[in-house]
């Protein structure tokens, strides 16, 4: 039953995270400066608890008049604050990519003289280590790092490679931008790119029904710059 519950809720949140703005990556841009202020609370007169320069890409979990709460999450912290609504802008505003070719470990995406081609593959358990909880059932972290997509069972699926052709320049993603993310699906992957900014989003929601993520892994100036997670819910 509690199975069953968790993969209602995650095809609610999916459809939550696709449709609205309040539930979705955005990119932090502020018009008039370089630097965005992120506050204490939804107000102009709230402390400012940290800054980050524009172009950051921050998880948006809801808005309230013109501020738009938004976070970060690391392995284990989550910072959190409120923006102008107005200098958030969800990665689905831009030019989408298509989807050309989908199989059950390849996803080839197309559009803006951009080719990005995703494989997947079977999760090894020989290739890894594990550590489990107190009752030994349940694994907790695999390769010492913190793991997504599993609600404490073994993985089954699991990034092989995510290559991108910019007009013939390839670009591979690093295998640190893939490690520890499981389960992925093709489903709810997407991808936009800000052409101003010379900026490619590929943006997913992965799960094996309980151990739901959401990411965005940034590309920038055709460079890996960055994955960003949230569990999305």
């Amino acid at each position: 039953m509690k199975r069953i519950l968790s993969i209602v809720f995650l095809v609610l949140s999916a459809q939550s995270l696709w449709a609205q703005d309040i539930m979705e990556f955005v990119v932090i841009k502020d018009p008039t400066d370089t630097i965005i202020n992120i506050r204490e609370s939804y107000s102009a007169q709230s402390s400012i608890i940290r800054t980050v320069p524009n172009g950051t890409v921050m998880f948006c979990f809801g808005s309230k008049g013109n501020w738009a709460g938004v976070e970060t999450m690391t392995e284990n912290e989550i910072k959190g604050g409120y923006i102008y609504k107005s200098f958030a802008t969800p990665v689905y505003a831009f030019s989408e990519l298509k989807t050309t070719d989908i199989k059950e470990s390849l996803l080839i995406l197309q559009g803006q003289g951009i080719e990005i081609t995703i494989n997947t593959g079977s999760f090894d358990e020989k290739q890894h280590t594990f550590k489990y909880d107190e009752t030994g059932k349940y694994i907790i972290a695999i390769d010492d790092k913190r793991v997504w997509g599993t609600d404490g069972g073994m993985p089954t699926a699991e990034y092989k490679s995510v290559t991108i052709s910019f007009n013939g320049d390839t670009v591979t993603l690093p295998k640190e931008a893939l490690h520890n993310l499981y389960q992925p699906n093709f489903t709810h992957t997407r991808a936009y790119y800000d052409k101003a900014a010379d900026a490619l989003y590929i943006t997913t929601l992965n799960s094996d029904g309980a151990g739901g993520y959401c990411l965005v892994f940034v590309v920038k100036d055709k460079k890996y710059k960055e994955r960003v997670m949230n569990t999305g819910f």
